[in-house]
């Protein structure tokens, strides 16, 4: 009760907060003490309430929740959310779809970064293997080639993963890390970005040893970008095979594949974009070669997933 909180220090209803379940007659002031002595125990404190003696409190706590339609305005403006069918019910949609957007960003972020690092290694090894393989130092990919890539291919891409559903156990996992990326998304990224930097070098050096250096940065190009293409699928979840989630529960993934799939057949198709791309047309056999090198990205986590659920 508020008497026995007044009998209370600060630190022991730290030490006593976690067993204490039910509150009676408590003041403003005291609904204070509990928020703080809750995030002393850094924990994410949520606080509902509807009157003006509950503003303090919900000024206080981490999420401020007022009631729509029974609360007041003073209640309404310290609230950080507002039921508006003051049903709380409606609090655990809220997290749910919270939850979503957040792990969505996450899931974006990753596959942008994964996919630079991928482009930036491609660069690399053509630059420090060049003079070992080929007597000099080349570039795999021409400066438009990486802005078609980061701009239209990732782009498109990206916004279609945002879209993601929530996966199986959204609502069942703790939270233990507010930070977008963790040492676990870190690893993650660096490992999945090498896998498309190396199959685009080696695309481009089977594309050199058979026909110089224009058709191996064709090949690397077309590579690097239709392996980012199916990457998005390893992304839509960190922890699930694709095949359980299913591949086209996402309609807006498979909307950017196709599209983004069309558009780069056009940039090796036409006269005027392989111009411009500084590109070649590609035979049936080479254009397997570049299948199945963007494949293998897919197959290794796929494994890694496997091996990570056992």
């Amino acid at each position: 009760t508020g008497s026995e909180l007044d009998n209370l220090t600060d630190r022991e209803l730290e030490k006593r907060i976690k067993n204490i379940r039910v509150y009676a007659r408590v003041s403003p002031e005291h609904k204070v003490r509990i928020v703080k002595a809750w995030k002393k125990q850094n924990k994410i404190v949520a606080m509902t309430g509807d009157g003006i003696n509950d503003a303090p409190a919900l000024k206080q706590a981490d999420i401020g929740i007022a009631m729509g339609l029974s609360g007041t305005e003073v209640a309404k403006e310290a609230s950080d959310m507002i039921l508006t069918d003051d049903n709380f019910a409606t609090i655990v949609k809220a997290v749910e779809e919270g939850r979503i957007i957040f792990v969505n960003i996450r899931k974006a972020i990753k596959f942008l970064l994964s996919c630079n690092v991928g482009e930036i290694l491609t660069v690399l090894l053509g630059a420090l293997l060049g003079s070992y393989l080929y007597g000099k130092s080349i570039n795999p990919l021409t400066p438009v080639q990486l802005l078609w890539g980061n701009l239209v291919t990732d782009s498109l891409i990206a916004v279609a993963i945002g879209l993601e559903k929530a996966e199986p156990d959204l609502m069942k996992k703790k939270i233990v890390n507010r930070g977008l990326l963790n040492f676990e998304s870190t690893i993650m990224i660096i490992f999945q970005g090498i896998l498309i930097g190396f199959i685009s070098f080696t695309a481009y050096h089977i594309g050199y040893r058979q026909n110089g250096e224009l058709l191996g940065s064709t090949m690397a190009f077309m590579t690097l970008t239709i392996s980012q293409l199916f990457h998005a699928f390893n992304i839509r979840s960190e922890h699930y095979s694709i095949l359980k989630i299913g591949i086209f529960s996402n309609k807006y993934v498979i909307f950017a594949f196709v599209l983004n799939f069309i558009l780069q057949l056009g940039t090796i198709i036409h006269p005027f974009t392989r111009q411009l791309f500084n590109t070649v047309m590609l035979t049936p056999k080479q254009f397997l070669v570049v299948l199945l090198l963007t494949i293998l990205p897919v197959l290794v986590v796929e494994f890694g997933k496997a091996f990570y659920k056992e």
